[in-house]
């Protein structure tokens, strides 16, 4: 089984699928706290560990991670003409983000967009400690922790080709919206921060776009389907608005039952199969992996790799499986696609 965890608010949800149910949900988990977030996320985890379901084969299980606000952030770093190494350009974010809290914290991990040469580089930063918690968590309950990235990185990625040179990218959460400025096809400004029920999207998106410095006219605005609520959502934003699918595709029309209902036989009836079939991946936007053995960036496509616990990186997500890459070997007969 592949198994698909996203921490965003007060929110933890757990997704599973198998090779036998395809493009269904097999099972499906949630966990709900305080609105702005979770007071212990990593024991919220724990107990969706311990609840879930396994293949039939335990270890060859795989987990992917997303992270939503408050747990990650972002910002954007201008170009540097003397920052070369990646190790010099995390530390330069490092130095941002402690700008930015006003004070230097030790427990950050940070990954960096390779942007071409002048270009600004998109940075996210994540707590250490709840990454080594659910390595710890994954490795003890025999799970590939094969990926684990931020959900406004995941949406780039999915919408990659659809991106203009001069957009927004919105994501709304729970309680929350994440915003992505682009001038020009470069990266202005990103913000995240929590909103109110009930407040209408652009508003939102304009109050991001202050804190953001991303000046008034900010483009046409992309915004990605949320986990929840996107059919309410949707018919009340504005028709100016593009709305976007979910950052991945295992989000795009799931619905959510109490565990109890869902916890199904993965060759039993499965349900919240997507209405459609998922459009193809757009593969030219590789970065921001947290957790997969794969530290040749430039060979693989991606950046910003740490930990030491897959063997194997994921190439793709999509409804219908999951293709990954052996990490250092050529392009080619490498893919391999679980069905």
């Amino acid at each position: 089984m592949h198994h698909l965890m996203l921490l965003q608010g007060g929110q933890l949800t757990w997704i599973g699928r198998s090779a036998f149910a395809r493009d269904r949900n097999v099972w499906s988990g949630e966990l709900k706290g305080n609105p702005d977030a979770l007071p212990d996320p990593l024991s919220a985890a724990a107990d969706l560990f311990e609840r879930t379901p396994r293949g039939r084969i335990k270890s060859a299980d795989k987990l992917t991670v997303l992270l939503g606000y408050p747990y990650v952030r972002h910002t954007v770093l201008p170009w540097r003409a003397g920052l070369e190494r990646a190790a010099d350009w995390q530390g330069y974010a490092n130095a941002v983000f402690d700008e930015q809290d006003g004070s230097a914290y030790p427990g950050r991990q940070v990954v960096v967009d390779p942007a071409p040469s002048g270009q600004p580089r998109l940075a996210a930063a994540t707590d250490a400690a709840l990454m080594r918690g659910l390595q710890a968590l994954a490795k003890m309950h025999g799970l590939r922790l094969v990926s684990c990235m931020s959900l406004l990185t995941a949406a780039v990625q999915r919408h990659w080709d659809k991106l203009e040179d001069d957009c927004v990218l919105s994501l709304p959460q729970h309680d929350a919206l994440e915003c992505l400025f682009r001038k020009q096809g470069m990266w202005q400004g990103v913000c995240g921060m929590p909103v109110a029920r009930g407040a209408a999207l652009a508003d939102n998106i304009a109050a991001a776009a202050l804190l953001a410095r991303a000046g008034d006219d900010a483009g046409p605005v992309l915004a990605v389907t949320p986990f929840s609520g996107s059919q309410r959502q949707a018919q009340d934003s504005p028709s100016s608005v593009r709305w976007l699918a979910a950052a991945h595709p295992w989000l795009q029309g799931s619905q959510f039952r109490s565990e109890s209902s869902s916890r199904i036989h993965a060759r039993g009836p499965a349900f919240a199969a997507p209405a459609s079939k998922p459009e193809p991946p757009a593969a030219r936007y590789k970065w921001g992996y947290w957790a997969a053995d794969n530290l040749v960036a430039e060979q693989s496509g991606r950046y910003g790799a740490w930990g030491n616990l897959a063997w194997r990186q994921p190439l793709h997500c999509a409804a219908d499986g999951v293709a990954y890459a052996r990490p250092g070997l050529p392009f080619g007969p490498w893919q391999e696609r679980q069905r």
